[in-house]
């Protein structure tokens, strides 16, 4: 993995989505069909259809279980959705992480919880009330680092909540080479995830 102004002119859409669709009925804990459905009726994600990786490309097993859309045209660059059952723990019956990463967008998102362009798309994907718990979490860390031999480098924001775990990636690296990526987990995904950049174990060289 590596290293949108959705101000007035795309906050219209923001509103629209809310009005004709909420899209925070499918989230970590969630089984793959319903978040499936749920990108096939999403505004945003609807003609990408979700996909498992044929025969895990990216070459490691916590990818094994990493479903993707399409990259899809957002905000004058382009969005991809995945939904992982991994959790770096063993396979799991339901989804425990979910990931949009952004690419060539018009604004520059923080993904911060006061960042506005970052909330705007928060609540384009996910909705009010996701947007809300994000808004109210606590930041408990900010971790970057490389990965030796392949030459990635990794900076991420960790946000506590109520009910998941909040990851702001400003840089990005594999599986998905893109400018910003921001996930929802369930907060025992989070938590692993956390402990592994705190002790340096993250990279999957």
């Amino acid at each position: 993995m590596r290293k949108a102004l959705l101000g007035a002119a795309f906050s219209g859409f923001s509103l629209a989505t809310q009005i004709f669709f909420n899209p925070a009925n499918a989230l970590p804990g969630q089984s793959v069909n319903t978040v499936s459905q749920w990108v096939d009726s999403h505004p945003i994600f609807g003609s990408s259809n979700l996909k498992a990786p044929p025969d895990d490309p990216y070459g490691h097993p916590a990818y094994a279980n990493l479903y993707q859309t399409d990259q899809v045209t957002y905000a004058g660059g382009s969005i991809l959705f995945s939904a992982d059952l991994s959790s770096f723990q063993g396979s799991k019956s339901n989804i425990v992480n979910e990931t949009i990463y952004l690419t060539g967008i018009r604004s520059t998102p923080e993904f911060g919880r006061e960042d506005t362009a970052g909330n705007d798309i928060i609540r384009d994907v996910w909705g009010e009330e996701v947007l809300r718990e994000f808004v109210n979490s606590r930041y408990t860390d900010h971790i970057e680092g490389d990965c030796g031999s392949s030459g990635a480098s990794y900076e991420w924001d960790f946000y506590m909540g109520e009910r998941y775990g909040f990851i702001a990636q400003p840089s990005q690296y594999a599986p998905v080479q893109a400018d910003y990526g921001f996930q929802v987990m369930d907060l025992t995904q989070w938590e692993y995830l956390r402990n592994s950049y705190r002790n340096g174990d993250s990279c999957w060289d």
